[in-house]
Protein backbone atom coordinates (compact mmCIF):
# COMPACT_ATOMS: atom_id res chain seq x y z
CA UNK A 1 0.00 0.00 0.00
CA UNK A 2 2.75 2.42 0.59
CA UNK A 3 4.13 1.95 -2.78
CA UNK A 4 0.65 2.32 -4.53
CA UNK A 5 0.21 5.53 -2.70
CA UNK A 6 3.54 6.81 -4.05
CA UNK A 7 2.79 5.28 -7.19
CA UNK A 8 -0.95 7.35 -7.28
CA UNK A 9 1.17 10.61 -5.89
CA UNK A 10 3.57 10.05 -9.08
CA UNK A 11 0.83 9.78 -11.55
CA UNK A 12 -1.16 12.45 -10.65
CA UNK A 13 1.77 14.32 -11.09
CA UNK A 14 2.61 13.44 -14.43
CA UNK A 15 -1.42 13.29 -15.39
CA UNK A 16 -1.83 17.11 -14.04
CA UNK A 17 1.51 17.86 -16.85
CA UNK A 18 -0.35 16.57 -20.16
CA UNK A 19 -2.71 19.03 -20.86
CA UNK A 20 -1.89 18.25 -24.32
CA UNK A 21 -3.08 14.80 -23.74
CA UNK A 22 -6.39 16.12 -22.72
CA UNK A 23 -6.54 18.27 -25.50
CA UNK A 24 -6.09 15.41 -28.09
CA UNK A 25 -8.63 13.42 -26.61
CA UNK A 26 -11.32 16.21 -26.69
CA UNK A 27 -10.61 17.33 -30.04
CA UNK A 28 -10.63 14.04 -31.64
CA UNK A 29 -13.78 13.03 -30.01
CA UNK A 30 -15.53 16.30 -30.86
CA UNK A 31 -14.98 16.22 -34.38
CA UNK A 32 -16.04 12.25 -34.75
CA UNK A 33 -19.64 13.67 -33.01
CA UNK A 34 -19.59 16.90 -35.37
CA UNK A 35 -18.86 14.72 -38.50
CA UNK A 36 -21.87 12.37 -36.48
CA UNK A 37 -24.31 15.20 -36.64
CA UNK A 38 -23.90 16.36 -39.66
CA UNK A 39 -24.93 12.61 -41.18
CA UNK A 40 -28.33 11.02 -41.42
CA UNK A 41 -31.55 12.33 -40.50
CA UNK A 42 -31.99 15.46 -38.66
CA UNK A 43 -35.09 14.39 -36.55
CA UNK A 44 -34.69 14.07 -32.34
CA UNK A 45 -34.91 10.54 -32.25
CA UNK A 46 -32.54 10.18 -35.24
CA UNK A 47 -30.14 12.59 -33.64
CA UNK A 48 -30.30 11.18 -30.20
CA UNK A 49 -29.53 7.85 -31.28
CA UNK A 50 -26.55 8.79 -33.20
CA UNK A 51 -25.41 10.90 -30.28
CA UNK A 52 -25.06 8.20 -28.02
CA UNK A 53 -22.86 5.92 -30.19
CA UNK A 54 -20.95 9.16 -31.54
CA UNK A 55 -20.20 10.23 -27.88
CA UNK A 56 -18.54 6.58 -27.11
CA UNK A 57 -17.00 6.16 -30.15
CA UNK A 58 -15.27 9.76 -29.99
CA UNK A 59 -14.81 8.68 -26.42
CA UNK A 60 -12.93 5.56 -27.50
CA UNK A 61 -11.14 6.82 -30.10
CA UNK A 62 -9.58 10.00 -27.83
CA UNK A 63 -9.38 7.87 -25.19
CA UNK A 64 -6.60 6.17 -27.23
CA UNK A 65 -4.56 9.16 -28.18
CA UNK A 66 -4.98 9.78 -24.50
CA UNK A 67 -3.91 6.28 -23.02
CA UNK A 68 -0.90 5.95 -25.61
CA UNK A 69 1.26 8.19 -24.04
CA UNK A 70 0.55 7.56 -20.22
CA UNK A 71 3.89 5.53 -20.33
CA UNK A 72 5.82 7.73 -21.88
CA UNK A 73 7.67 9.12 -18.63
CA UNK A 74 8.43 5.51 -17.23
CA UNK A 75 9.26 4.20 -20.88
CA UNK A 76 11.58 6.90 -21.79
CA UNK A 77 13.70 7.12 -18.45
CA UNK A 78 13.64 3.54 -17.47
CA UNK A 79 11.83 4.27 -14.54
CA UNK A 80 9.18 1.31 -14.41
CA UNK A 81 11.62 -0.44 -14.63
CA UNK A 82 13.83 0.99 -11.84
CA UNK A 83 10.26 1.19 -9.73
CA UNK A 84 9.82 -2.85 -9.99
CA UNK A 85 13.38 -3.59 -9.04
CA UNK A 86 13.30 -1.20 -6.09
CA UNK A 87 10.08 -3.49 -5.06
CA UNK A 88 7.54 -2.02 -6.40
CA UNK A 89 5.25 -4.74 -7.28
CA UNK A 90 3.94 -4.49 -11.02
CA UNK A 91 0.11 -5.12 -9.62
CA UNK A 92 0.50 -1.75 -7.52
CA UNK A 93 1.76 -0.19 -10.64
CA UNK A 94 -1.05 -0.91 -12.79
CA UNK A 95 -3.65 -0.32 -10.76
CA UNK A 96 -1.94 3.24 -9.97
CA UNK A 97 -1.21 3.83 -13.77
CA UNK A 98 -5.27 1.94 -14.40
CA UNK A 99 -6.82 4.97 -11.52
CA UNK A 100 -5.21 7.58 -12.99
CA UNK A 101 -6.17 6.66 -16.87
CA UNK A 102 -9.69 6.49 -15.28
CA UNK A 103 -9.88 9.61 -13.56
CA UNK A 104 -8.60 11.27 -17.04
CA UNK A 105 -10.46 9.85 -19.26
CA UNK A 106 -14.11 10.61 -16.92
CA UNK A 107 -12.49 14.18 -17.37
CA UNK A 108 -12.46 14.30 -20.82
CA UNK A 109 -16.22 12.66 -21.02
CA UNK A 110 -17.20 15.66 -18.57
CA UNK A 111 -15.81 18.03 -21.34
CA UNK A 112 -17.59 16.25 -24.08
CA UNK A 113 -20.72 15.62 -22.77
CA UNK A 114 -21.68 19.52 -23.21
CA UNK A 115 -20.71 18.98 -26.61
CA UNK A 116 -22.90 16.34 -27.26
CA UNK A 117 -25.77 17.72 -26.23
CA UNK A 118 -25.21 21.14 -28.21
CA UNK A 119 -24.91 19.09 -30.96
CA UNK A 120 -27.64 16.31 -30.82
CA UNK A 121 -29.76 17.99 -28.48
CA UNK A 122 -30.46 15.30 -26.30
CA UNK A 123 -28.51 13.46 -23.55
CA UNK A 124 -29.30 11.44 -20.65
CA UNK A 125 -30.21 12.53 -16.78
CA UNK A 126 -27.14 13.69 -15.05
CA UNK A 127 -27.42 11.14 -12.35
CA UNK A 128 -27.86 8.52 -14.62
CA UNK A 129 -25.42 9.90 -17.00
CA UNK A 130 -22.40 10.11 -14.56
CA UNK A 131 -23.46 6.30 -14.02
CA UNK A 132 -22.90 5.21 -17.11
CA UNK A 133 -19.96 7.35 -18.05
CA UNK A 134 -18.28 6.36 -15.38
CA UNK A 135 -18.70 2.53 -15.41
CA UNK A 136 -17.67 2.65 -19.08
CA UNK A 137 -14.33 5.10 -18.54
CA UNK A 138 -13.50 2.35 -16.07
CA UNK A 139 -14.32 -0.53 -18.49
CA UNK A 140 -11.96 1.62 -20.92
CA UNK A 141 -9.23 2.41 -18.84
CA UNK A 142 -7.96 -1.33 -17.26
CA UNK A 143 -7.60 -3.02 -20.70
CA UNK A 144 -6.33 0.56 -22.32
CA UNK A 145 -3.84 0.31 -19.60
CA UNK A 146 -2.94 -2.99 -20.16
CA UNK A 147 -2.08 -2.96 -23.90
CA UNK A 148 -0.14 0.80 -23.44
CA UNK A 149 2.27 -1.10 -21.66
CA UNK A 150 2.36 -3.96 -24.27
CA UNK A 151 2.99 -1.33 -27.21
CA UNK A 152 4.46 1.68 -25.26
CA UNK A 153 7.77 0.82 -26.79
CA UNK A 154 6.65 1.05 -30.46
CA UNK A 155 6.95 4.41 -31.95
CA UNK A 156 4.12 3.21 -33.78
CA UNK A 157 1.86 2.18 -30.51
CA UNK A 158 -0.63 5.12 -31.46
CA UNK A 159 -1.67 3.26 -34.09
CA UNK A 160 -1.20 -0.12 -32.55
CA UNK A 161 -3.35 0.71 -29.68
CA UNK A 162 -6.90 0.97 -30.87
CA UNK A 163 -6.53 -1.56 -33.11
CA UNK A 164 -5.66 -4.11 -30.45
CA UNK A 165 -8.04 -2.28 -28.01
CA UNK A 166 -11.15 -2.58 -30.23
CA UNK A 167 -11.87 -5.96 -30.54
CA UNK A 168 -11.82 -6.37 -26.80
CA UNK A 169 -14.14 -3.76 -25.97
CA UNK A 170 -16.95 -3.97 -28.26
CA UNK A 171 -18.96 -5.64 -25.43
CA UNK A 172 -18.49 -2.64 -23.36
CA UNK A 173 -19.22 -0.27 -26.13
CA UNK A 174 -22.49 -1.86 -27.39
CA UNK A 175 -23.77 -2.33 -23.39
CA UNK A 176 -22.78 1.26 -22.52
CA UNK A 177 -24.23 2.71 -25.53
CA UNK A 178 -27.52 0.68 -25.33
CA UNK A 179 -27.55 2.18 -21.62
CA UNK A 180 -27.36 5.78 -22.43
CA UNK A 181 -30.03 5.40 -25.57
CA UNK A 182 -32.32 3.78 -22.35
CA UNK A 183 -31.44 6.61 -19.79
CA UNK A 184 -31.93 9.04 -22.91
CA UNK A 185 -35.39 8.00 -24.59
CA UNK A 186 -36.93 6.30 -21.66
CA UNK A 187 -37.27 2.09 -20.04
CA UNK A 188 -40.43 1.65 -20.45
CA UNK A 189 -39.38 -2.10 -20.23
CA UNK A 190 -37.29 -2.19 -17.58
CA UNK A 191 -34.14 -3.40 -19.35
CA UNK A 192 -31.92 -0.16 -17.81
CA UNK A 193 -30.55 -1.86 -14.19
CA UNK A 194 -29.68 -5.13 -16.28
CA UNK A 195 -27.76 -2.96 -18.94
CA UNK A 196 -26.35 -1.03 -16.39
CA UNK A 197 -25.36 -4.53 -13.95
CA UNK A 198 -23.56 -6.19 -17.44
CA UNK A 199 -21.60 -2.71 -17.98
CA UNK A 200 -20.64 -2.98 -14.28
CA UNK A 201 -19.39 -6.77 -14.66
CA UNK A 202 -17.37 -5.89 -17.77
CA UNK A 203 -15.65 -3.45 -15.70
CA UNK A 204 -15.15 -5.74 -12.48
CA UNK A 205 -14.04 -8.77 -14.99
CA UNK A 206 -11.09 -6.24 -16.73
CA UNK A 207 -9.94 -4.43 -13.80
CA UNK A 208 -9.70 -8.08 -12.29
CA UNK A 209 -8.12 -10.09 -14.92
CA UNK A 210 -6.08 -6.82 -16.91
CA UNK A 211 -4.32 -6.67 -13.60
CA UNK A 212 -3.49 -10.40 -12.99
CA UNK A 213 -2.13 -10.06 -16.56
CA UNK A 214 0.06 -6.91 -16.47
CA UNK A 215 2.67 -8.57 -14.42
CA UNK A 216 2.95 -11.58 -17.35
CA UNK A 217 2.99 -8.54 -19.90
CA UNK A 218 5.62 -6.71 -18.41
CA UNK A 219 7.95 -9.37 -17.98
Amino acid sequence: MTAFRALITKDLRILARRRGGFLSAFALGAIIMLMASLSGEATPQSLGQRGAAAFWMGLFLGSTLFLSDSFETEQRDGGQRALILLGASPTAFFYSKALVNFIGLFIVGILLTPISGALFGVGPSLGGGMLVLGLGTLSLSAPGTLFTALVSESEKRHLLLPVMMFPLVVPVLITVVQSTLLLTFGDPMGQGSAWTSLLSVFALLHWLLDGALYSKAVD
